[in-house]
């Protein structure tokens, strides 16, 4: 007889389980202390710093980078490393990793009007060189009209435009 009872003792384990569960699921969702059962997404670094671009209006989009690519509107540079410009660019990009800026930025611009609008770019969403790039050629030497092409060379590439490979001529 207790070989019975014993078959019987999962199943009612189980019954417990689940009413218990069941009616501390209907106090939270009735309780005005309830917490909820899911976290909702919290947005990523990338997200945010996009966001605050898109904001202070510097947030560059891939389709208003190709129209000022197609329309000649702008001059790109490129933030990454020279092997990875070397690797492949926009066709016309400039290369001034952001390491480089102080040796070369003022350089390598010196010919090109205050007032010329340019989009900056890196590797893509988690890279932070485009950003920093953009900031110092407008606090530092003027360039109001920078943009920052935030989502980079990834996107670029991944959509299949135009690039090319090597140095700058």
């Amino acid at each position: 007889m207790n070989t019975v009872r014993s078959n019987h003792l999962p199943l009612k384990a189980i019954a417990i389980l689940l009413v218990g569960s069941g009616m501390g699921l209907a106090y939270n969702a009735l309780s005005s202390a309830g917490i909820p059962l899911r976290t909702p997404p919290q947005p990523s670094f990338a997200d945010l710093v996009s966001w605050s671009l898109h904001v202070e209006g510097l947030r560059v989009t891939l389709a208003e980078a190709m129209r000022a690519f197609d329309r000649r509107e702008a001059t790109f540079i490129d933030a990454r490393p020279l092997r990875d410009y070397v690797a492949g660019h926009i066709p016309g990009a400039l290369s001034l990793p952001a390491s480089d800026f102080e040796a070369r930025g003022r350089d390598l611009l010196r010919d090109l009007p205050k007032d010329a609008r340019i989009i900056t770019y890196c590797s893509g969403e988690r890279c932070q060189s485009s950003l920093l790039l953009a900031r110092m050629l407008i606090e530092k030497l003027g360039y109001r009209r920078t943009g920052v092409f935030f989502d980079g060379w990834h996107a670029w590439n991944a959509a299949a435009h135009p690039f090319m490979i090597g140095e700058m001529p």
